[in-house]
């Protein structure tokens, strides 16, 4: 960026490269919290934004990721000159739980209708790497994963930790704390399933839930989830999983029974007991089944 300056009062020898000497005085003025500065080639206006006005300038310019970004740093507290922001943390991460929602919900819609162009009535899930169809669902993918991620980070917020941190609680969360948690998640599902993307989303959940940074599902999610593997014969890969009982519903289990009796499913009491084996659960206790359909 360079100013107009004059050099009416300098050294008439001076090049224009010595601008150190130059004079600036009247290429900078500031009026209503904004500094206007006259370049050579054209003006340039600076103001202090705030971190939300911040975060929709680069929505705006179409920076999606880069927004994303700053909004996590801004939910971690490690973001630099931060304006607008309380400073008691819990309220900071719960509106920046908020705005990360909303960047999530529209980047996720703006990014399928691209796919949908690109990929049009193909709605398969593994496609040649070297063809144009395979980039583009690749990048799909990719794209998705970073929102899944994104959206556990935003899910902490209502209660609860990482996988690992939830396992070490002395305490289960609340079934509220389980609701706001499974909100997110359950809009990604929805606009991925109205843009005919719903495979893509429920198998890229698979290594985060294996990966014990996904613990808890919204009830419908976990049903599509479940249908989804049962439909494609993958309940093999289901038996993996360590499901929470407050998510998985008792008909989710007996539907998987007849075909998987290693199937493990977490107890989510204070205690938080270890898995059991449901198919002897079940044949042995009719009580422990009651017991858990009260729960859920």
């Amino acid at each position: 960026m360079q100013l107009v300056y004059h050099t009416r009062f300098s050294d008439p020898t001076l090049t224009a490269q010595q601008q150190s000497k130059c004079s600036f005085h009247n290429s900078v003025r500031a009026w209503s919290g904004q500094v206007y500065l006259l370049g050579i080639r054209q003006y340039y206006c600076a103001s202090i934004l705030s971190w939300s006005e911040r975060i929709d300038l680069l929505t705006r310019e179409g920076r999606w990721l880069e927004a994303m970004s700053l909004c996590l740093s801004f939910h971690e507290g490690n973001a630099n000159a931060v304006v607008g922001l309380p400073k008691d943390g819990t309220r900071v991460r719960q509106l920046t739980a908020l705005k990360m929602e909303d960047l999530l919900v529209q980047f996720i819609s703006v990014f399928l209708e691209r796919a949908n162009r690109k990929l049009g009535a193909n709605t398969a899930t593994a496609l040649p790497s070297n063809s144009a169809a395979g980039r583009e669902l690749r990048k799909l993918q990719v794209l998705t994963s970073i929102c899944i991620g994104h959206a556990i980070v935003v899910s902490e917020t209502y209660g609860g930790g990482s996988g690992a941190d939830s396992a070490a609680s002395s305490s289960a969360p609340s079934s509220d704390s389980f609701a706001n948690r499974g909100r997110l998640f359950e809009s990604m599902y929805q606009l991925f399933r109205q843009h005919e993307r719903a495979a893509v989303f429920l198998e890229l959940l698979e290594p985060f839930i294996l990966n014990d940074k996904l613990t808890h599902l919204n009830p419908a999610v976990m049903q599509a989830f479940v249908t989804h593997y049962r439909e494609n014969n993958w309940l093999d890969r289901v038996e993996q999983v360590r499901w929470s009982t407050v998510a998985l519903r008792l008909a989710h289990v007996l539907v998987l029974i007849p075909s998987s009796s290693n199937l493990h499913v977490g107890h989510c009491s204070a205690s938080h007991i270890s898995t059991f084996s449901v198919w002897t659960f079940i044949k042995s206790s009719h009580s422990a089944v009651r017991t858990i359909s009260e729960r859920l």
